[in-house]
């Protein structure tokens, strides 16, 4: 994995005091050094007029011969990329009797398939992927991204110039220091508290986008323009064939593919049906497999509820894989906690980022690769709101005053979860709300829950689907929308700021593919989801792993934000003004922070979303506040010069 940067610019720039050409370059220089995290084994640098672009390489495969940028034939192409394309050598085959490869590497493959193919040619990868390829004949910068956005790139087009990068805040300082304006994008601050996250191709900061889930962008003639957005896969044709035979043979084929590395590779295993199932089929043929997993330390109610690490043990002992297990403190939360989220780069309201940083640093001190389950919950109905979506559809039919009713008991359940009673009685309200609210969301400040936001404008259609929609558009959603907007960036900045590779097995084109043959009744059965997954598990694992119910990814913020965290959090929400009054009021702040406090509603979601937004403002005024060329950890010179490591 890597991080890429670069800036194209106008001979002549249209911006009132254009910056010459060698400082343009040097700050090209500092973004891609900022990107040391992505890629710690080699650095490059290309520079011609108009254009300079930068690489950090993880190096993964040919770890000798690998070196980006890299070059077509005629040199009149130029390639930086970061990812892994997992049907390269297949492409290669494809493309040797018209082009000759120096390396062994998907890079190469990438330009060579771009000099046959032009913009469309990112149709034919399976992978996760951004890239940037300058091409001199043409005069033209193309940018893309996978199609399912498991790989970030943001940019920034003004006045002749198109600056991107791998991440947000070292594209953030180069504007600082080009000279341009940096503010907070608030107009999307509602929509990021609603969600939990900024949808593309909006961001933090005003001004700068993102690319969306497969979407490749033409820069040319200091005109921006989209040339091709990559739709789902095509379902797969398995007429005739048995569906969880099938699943098994392209899970354990895709497991095979995402394995192909001259580094060390593991599993993130949590104990679950996902990651589970990933260390089942990978330990076939990897015998003795490392897998990692964090648990808690605390004998609190709740912290015994998140620990999944004895389920994870379970699993590696009765597979032989080669365990690693740590155990996470509230001392170990506190130490890393700004660590951590400024390693997020963009807000995002998830604070399962805090286990997951722990366990990407336990990982990177064993491999360099590690696989996890993301995705499935998405492909295979996993979520609360999928097993409810049949029963809501049913509901909606009853007589107006009878669903009346019923909304108005469901609303008498506690909303709070500090008892097992209660927890059940708690988690038979969300469920009603799902079913009575049709536009229900399930964001920190989603659905009723708006009601705190000062400014609280309606979200667009594309990011409330109609229940009444389509299967496989609900299922288009999940991935492109949910998914892309949250889960994907949380593993990808995480595991980058450790330099693990992370890959995501059940985002392989040929299981999403599959995926869309299996109706939303056959993923979910008997009130139990991911049927389908749990059907291969359990012909691999015992039942007591393969029926056991959804444990998610989390931590036990609520317990944690009355004690260890509680000073942390007022602290920096109260004692500080970076969230304006009109988007969540300070005495909103204290209430809930007092409700929260004294046990009387569940508030841990929307406490943790404004601490992920307030220190990222704080975070974003620190850059902002000077211009820093001195941010280059190797000789800027020297890179500007054309010179690599």
């Amino acid at each position: 994995m890597c991080g890429i940067a670069g800036i194209v610019f106008a001979e002549k720039q249209k911006s009132a005091n254009p910056l010459p050409e060698s400082e343009i370059v040097e700050i090209v220089a500092t973004m891609t050094s900022e990107l040391e995290h992505r890629g710690p084994d080699q650095w490059g640098f290309h520079r011609s007029t108009g254009v300079a672009l930068g690489h950090r390489r993880l190096s993964v495969i040919d770890l000798k011969d690998g070196q980006q940028p890299i070059y077509s034939e005629s040199r009149k192409q130029v390639l930086v990329y970061n990812g892994e394309v997992y049907n390269y050598q297949e492409i290669r085959r494809a493309l040797s009797d018209r082009h000759s490869f120096l390396t062994n590497t998907d890079s190469e493959v990438l330009i060579h398939l771009y000099e046959d193919f032009g913009t469309k040619f990112s149709c034919k990868l399976n992978g996760m992927y951004a890239f940037a390829i300058w091409d001199e004949i043409k005069n033209s910068l193309i940018l893309g991204i996978d199609r399912f956005g498991i790989k970030p790139l943001y940019y920034f087009e003004k006045d002749g110039l198109l600056a991107f990068c791998s991440e947000l805040k070292p594209l953030v300082r180069a504007l600082n220091n080009l000279g341009e304006t940096i503010e907070p994008n608030y107009h999307c601050f509602s929509e990021y508290l609603k969600l939990g996250w900024f949808p593309a191709p909006s961001t933090a900061v005003s001004g700068i986008r993102k690319l969306l889930p497969g979407e490749v962008l033409e820069y040319r003639n200091s005109r921006l323009k989209q040339v091709d957005r990559l739709p789902l896969p095509e379902p797969l044709n398995i007429e005739g064939k048995d569906k969880t035979k099938a699943l098994t043979e392209h899970l354990e084929q895709a497991i095979e593919r995402q394995l192909v590395a001259d580094v060390p590779a593991g599993i993130l295993l949590s104990g679950g049906v996902d990651s589970s199932l990933l260390a089942a089929l990978a330990s076939r043929n990897h015998k003795g497999i490392e897998t990692f997993n964090i648990g808690f330390s605390s004998e609190s109610r709740e912290s015994k509820l998140a620990d999944e690490s004895l389920y994870a043990s379970a699993v590696a002992k009765h597979l032989g894989c080669k365990h690693h297990s740590w155990k996470m403190t509230a001392k170990s939360l506190l130490e890393n906690l700004d660590d951590c989220l400024s390693k997020l780069d963009e807000p995002i309201a998830d604070p399962a980022v805090l286990p997951l940083l722990q366990i990407c640093n336990l990982a990177r001190k064993h491999v360099t690769v590690a696989l996890s389950g993301d995705g499935a919950d998405e492909l295979f109905a996993g979520y609360l709101r999928h097993v409810m979506l049949l029963k809501k559809l049913k509901l909606q039919k009853l007589p107006a005053p009878l669903l009346k009713t019923f909304n108005y008991l469901s609303k008498s359940l506690p909303e709070k979860r500090y008892n097992d009673t209660r927890d059940q009685l708690r988690k038979i309200r969300l469920a009603c709300e799902l079913m009575t609210d049709l536009n229900y969301r399930t964001g920190p400040f989603g659905g009723k829950h708006s009601a705190w936001l000062g400014e609280s404008p309606t979200l667009s259609p594309e990011l409330l689907p109609s229940i009444f929609a389509d299967q496989l558009e609900i299922l288009e959603y999940d991935l492109r929308v949910e998914l892309a907007g949250q889960m994907l960036p949380k593993t990808d900045r995480i595991s980058m700021s450790t330099s693990l590779e992370v890959r995501v097995p059940f985002l392989d084109n040929k299981i999403v593919s599959l995926a869309r043959n299996f109706q939303l009744s056959e993923k979910v059965q008997g009130g139990m989801n991911k049927a389908p997954l749990r059907q291969v598990l359990s012909t691999l694992l015992p039942d007591s792993i393969a029926k056991r119910p959804k444990h998610g990814f989390r931590v036990p913020l609520s317990e944690w934000l009355r004690t260890d965290l509680e000073e942390y959090s007022r602290s920096l929400l109260l004692d500080s003004s970076y969230i304006p009054e009109v988007i969540v009021s300070r005495k909103s702040v204290e209430q809930m922070l007092y409700q929260h406090n004294k046990q009387r509603i569940e508030h841990s979601n929307r406490i943790w979303a404004l601490i992920a937004l307030a220190h990222w403002l704080r975070s974003l005024s620190q850059i902002t506040s000077t211009t820093d060329r001195e941010m280059l950890q190797n000789n800027p010179q020297e890179i500007a010069q054309g010179k690599s490591a």
